[in-house]
Formats: structure tokens, C-alpha cells, sequence
């Protein structure tokens, strides 16, 4: 290796070290940290100092390297003052450039609620959260976050105008979708799970089994014929569910609440015997009769010439005698049961029994 002089190794310096310039966005490496200040070195024998306020929420250590703004440089005391706000500020709006281009998310603090939703900060930038990008659920009360930190993706941004808008509820989303995709892979026909009344309608309800939703129809949550969901489940209740059938593409679920309780038909026989008299409630009027609801919630028929003059309307309680007991095709035959008419039979026949020394015996006792 040929040996090089003094002038030779000057000038090599000169050519590879760095013209430094007030205004400079520089990287440094921490050197040391004291109480006031921070000392940084910039190589090429440059130290820079900064004040230990400027960066007192960072977290710095010996060797971390961070970039920093160059604000003055003192020649004569050699000395040069850095800052950290200055390259803060370019970090700050590259990181949004990045993450808005690169739909990436970022961390933002709520500082306010302000009109139509929140005030947020981002490392020194503010921003804006509409409140329908808070949560995919509706949010009663927007207080409660205030002084969070939210992870969010950036809907709006430009820096010219200085707009940044954020959504928490499209990055929620993306989770949701991810974790319902990765749900449905588990399902199976027949399959018992857990799930929480959501919502009622009149044609069944909505179940939340946690990573998605599922149908309850009206016709598959119970044996017994019912008019309405309350009948059997309320908004809140925690109940056990079967996968009746899913589709994946559609994300849709049906569920049956029947199918995991016992047919009340499977036990008729144990239930009811032909000659029983029991109450029911009318379920249905046809037009050659009605339709009664027994306890247990099988549904019988009374033809209407058993039931004469007397008009009922739905929901009423009528007594009825079991005529016939169809298990295979799971049809009642009923026959109307008047109460009236057997007491006043059993009184009339206690009339007839009645002699003349039961009315008198016990004047003829005394004579």
C-alpha cells in the first residue's frame, strides 16, 4: 500500500467529511445524557448538543441513533446547537406520507371532543376523527376517549392544507373481517356454540357468537308454535345455538334453537293418553275449526260442531277431552270438554239419589 502524506490525507478528509449547515436535518448518536442537556455525536470529530427538554418524552439511550436539526453553529466556541423539534416535524410528515400511502396504521392521541367528533394529535400534528369512525358500534359517550391513545388509519391527509382525518373503526374493521374469515373456517354443520341475543325481529333473531353473527329464525327456535321471539328469548340472554347451515362467501349463518331441546312428540305418549282432559289455548282459527295449543305445545284440532254456539277468539283457554292420538303423522284429534255441563250432570244425578229420609229423617228421628 503506497504511503500517503500529510496534504494527501488532509484533502481526503476534506472530501469525505460533511459540510455541516445551520438548518441541516443531521443523524447523531447519543453520547451522553445529563440533567440540562443531551451531547450528540455528528462523526467527523462534530459534537452537537440539545437541550434535554426538547426530547425529555423520548426515551434515548447511549449509541441510539436519531436525527436531529442543526440551529446554530458557534465556530468560535465550537459548538453546535441541535434540535430535536425541527427533524421531529419532517419525521412526523414522512411517517403520515408513508402510512397513507402504504395504508399502514398509526397511534394518535384524543386530545378534545369538538363538533361531529374528536380532536386528535399526532407527535405535534393535529387531526380529526369523525364520530362514526370511532367504533363500528354506535358510541354514546365520546368523553371516555379522551387522553387515549388509539390506533387508527389515516382516511384524509395533506400538508399543505394541514388536514389529517383518522378512522379507529376501518382499522376495527379489518380485524373483524380478518377474525370472521379465520371463524367460519372452524364451523361445521350440527355444531353447538355459544352466542348472546343481539337483536329481535319478527321473523327470528340476530345472535352474536363472537366473531360473527347468526340468524335464529322464528321457526327453528322452539318446538312450541310461537307469535313472537319473547315468547322464549330476550335482548341479552346468553344462549347455546346449532349451526344449521353457512355460507362463507356470504358470511351468513343460520342457526336453530329447536333442534338441541326434546320434540315434545318424541314423549306424547308419556305426556297424554286418549280420554284426558286438558287445557289449551287457541292458537289458530281455520276454517273447518281450531287449532289448540296444549301445554307441553303440540298443537291439537277441535272440529267446530263440537263447539256449538259458544265463540272463541285466539289466545283464549279452553278445556278439551284428547279424542285420538296420531304419533307418525304428530296430529291430535280434541273434542270439547264443557265443564258447565258436567256439573250440572253430577248435581242432577245427586238430586235423583236424594230420598225422602235423607230430606226428613231427622224430624221422623225426633217423632
Amino acid at each position: 500500500m503506497e504511503d500517503k502524506n500529510m496534504e494527501e490525507l488532509m484533502k481526503e478528509f476534506d472530501e469525505n467529511t460533511i459540510k455541516l449547515e445551520e438548518g441541516m436535518i443531521v443523524e447523531g448518536t447519543v453520547y451522553s445524557i445529563g440533567n440540562d442537556d443531551v451531547i450528540v455525536s455528528l462523526g467527523h470529530m462534530y459534537d452537537g448538543v440539545v437541550d434535554r427538554l426538547e426530547i425529555e418524552e423520548e426515551k434515548l439511550n447511549i449509541d441510539e441513533k436519531i436525527n436531529f436539526e442543526i440551529v446554530k453553529i458557534d465556530d468560535e466556541n465550537g459548538q453546535i446547537v441541535l434540535s430535536r423539534k425541527g427533524a421531529l416535524e419532517i419525521e412526523t410528515v414522512e411517517k403520515l406520507d408513508k402510512s397513507f400511502e402504504n395504508k399502514e396504521a398509526i397511534e394518535v392521541m384524543v386530545k378534545e371532543v369538538i363538533k361531529g367528533g374528536l380532536r386528535i394529535d399526532f407527535k405535534g400534528i393535529r387531526g380529526f376523527m369523525p364520530f362514526s369512525q370511532i367504533d363500528i358500534k354506535y358510541v354514546e359517550n365520546a368523553d371516555e376517549y379522551i387522553d387515549k391513545k388509539l390506533d387508527c388509519l389515516i382516511n384524509d391527509w395533506n400538508l399543505h392544507d394541514k388536514n389529517l382525518v383518522v378512522s379507529r373503526r376501518a382499522l376495527l374493521e379489518i380485524d373483524k373481517d380478518k377474525k370472521e374469515k379465520e371463524f367460519f373456517e372452524t364451523l361445521e354443520i350440527d355444531q353447538i356454540i355459544d352466542g348472546n341475543v343481539y337483536k329481535i325481529f319478527k321473523s327470528g333473531a340476530l345472535i352474536d357468537l363472537g366473531a360473527a353473527m347468526g340468524y335464529l329464525y322464528i321457526n327453528d327456535a322452539s318446538w312450541i308454535r310461537i307469535k313472537n321471539m319473547e315468547e322464549i328469548i330476550n335482548v341479552g340472554d346468553k344462549i347455546k345455538v346449532q349451526i344449521k347451515s353457512f355460507n362463507k362467501e356470504e358470511r351468513k349463518i343460520s342457526l336453530s334453537l329447536r333442534d338441541i331441546t326434546v320434540n315434545p312428540w318424541d314423549t306424547i305418549l308419556d305426556d297424554y293418553e286418549v280420554g284426558d282432559v286438558v287445557y289449551g289455548k287457541i292458537f289458530k282459527d281455520i276454517s273447518s275449526g281450531l287449532l289448540v295449543q296444549l301445554e307441553t305445545g303440540v298443537i291439537g284440532y277441535i272440529h267446530k260442531s263440537e263447539l256449538g254456539n259458544k265463540k272463541y277468539q285466539l289466545d283464549d283457554e279452553i278445556t278439551v277431552e284428547i279424542e285420538r292420538i296420531d304419533v307418525e303423522n304428530e296430529k291430535i284429534s280434541l273434542l270439547f270438554f264443557d265443564e258447565d255441563s258436567v256439573v250440572e250432570s253430577y248435581e242432577n244425578e245427586e238430586k235423583e239419589k236424594t230420598t225422602i229420609g235423607d230430606i226428613f229423617g231427622d224430624i221422623f228421628d225426633k217423632i
